[in-house]
Formats: C-alpha cells, sequence, structure tokens
C-alpha cells in the first residue's frame, strides 16, 4: 500500500525510506467494491426488465445473452450476463443473482444463479454441474434407468446391455465406469 500525494497534476509515489519512517501517518488505501449493487451480500433477487444481445470487447465477436434485472431489495437497475447455451427467462422473472463478470463485456458484473427462482438448469451437462444448477444425483438415476450405457476414451470401450448380465453385476459396473469416465473427464454417451 503507497501513499500518494498529488502535487500539480503528478502523482508522487512514497520511497521506501518513508514508508519506514512515517508509519502512523499512513493513509489506508480503499478496496474498490466489485459488485455494489449487493450490498455485502453474497445473494440479492431480482426481477427481469428485459432480455437482449450485446457484443462483447474488440478481440472477441459474438452476441452474449444478457438481461437487465432490478435488484428488489435496493431497487437498483444492473446488468446480468445469462451463463450457459440457452434459457428460459421472460421479462417478469424472478432470479437470484450473484456477483462475476464477464470478461469482455462493457459494464456487466453480476450473473443469475441457474436453477434457482425462475431462471432453470442446464439438464444436458455432464461437466461443471454446480454451475449450472444440476443436481448430481438426479443426473445419475437418469443414466443409470436407461436400458444401455456407452462409454467412449481413449482407454477404454464398455457397454452394458439388459439382457446379458444380472442386474447386481450391472449395477456395479455401471458405477465402476462413471466413476472411471468422471476421473478421466470423457464423455458419457448414453441411449
Amino acid at each position: 500500500m503507497l501513499f500518494v500525494q498529488k502535487e500539480r497534476s503528478q502523482i508522487f509515489y512514497t520511497t521506501l525510506n518513508q514508508l519506514l519512517k512515517n508509519t502512523k501517518y499512513r493513509i489506508p488505501k480503499k478496496q474498490r467494491c466489485m459488485v455494489p449493487a449487493l450490498i455485502q451480500c453474497p445473494q440479492k433477487l431480482g426481477t427481469v426488465l428485459r432480455i437482449f444481445e450485446q457484443a462483447p470487447k474488440k478481440p472477441n465477436s459474438a452476441r452474449r445473452k444478457v438481461a437487465r434485472v432490478k435488484v428488489k431489495s435496493t431497487g437498483r437497475h444492473i446488468t446480468c450476463h445469462l451463463p450457459g447455451e440457452g434459457h428460459n427467462l421472460t421479462k417478469h422473472a424472478t432470479v437470484l443473482i450473484r456477483g462475476g463478470r464477464c470478461q469482455d463485456l462493457i459494464g456487466v458484473r453480476y450473473k443469475p444463479i441457474r436453477g434457482k427462482e425462475s431462471f432453470s438448469a442446464l439438464d444436458k451437462r455432464i461437466t461443471r454441474l454446480s454451475k449450472y444448477g444440476v443436481k448430481k444425483k438426479t443426473r445419475f438415476n437418469e443414466l443409470r434407468d436407461t436400458e444401455k450405457l456407452e462409454i467412449k476414451s481413449t482407454f477404454s470401450i464398455a457397454a452394458i446391455d439388459k439382457n446379458t448380465v444380472s442386474l447386481k453385476i450391472k449395477r456395479i459396473i455401471f458405477w465402476w465406469l462413471v466413476l472411471s469416465a468422471i476421473q478421466r473427464r470423457t464423455a458419457l454417451i448414453y441411449f
């Protein structure tokens, strides 16, 4: 933390000796709040005012989905980036807002949490489930109920068929395949 003196539109930083001698006169550096609309809360409820697309900063090119949200407790209007592919938000929908800026969008410092309030989870996700509001148990229950599971990776190719293996052995093999797929970060293909 450096003490800054302003003289004639020039900024002078203190030297090491000045810092060592005048420790009691140092002014503490103020930390700027990156998410002022949350008022030192982890999340806040908000109402969607409108949904639109915004172009990112210079090196990137895309159409990012963005929502203008009114924070219920303070009445502030903020801009939120909608994470993931697709969304179900409409005007007057309720969302739970968290901090987290989108680096290539100007003035966007907030994101709504998926799977809470009106903002639906992304059910097709296999990795990073918690980021997109998918419950782990329900995801594996869907996989377990399917008749055939196939895991393809560089190391192993395996398939389970209902008619050839008994139910207990099938469950053991299934969970072994699921756990090995998670450890290797491979894709689960089920039908």
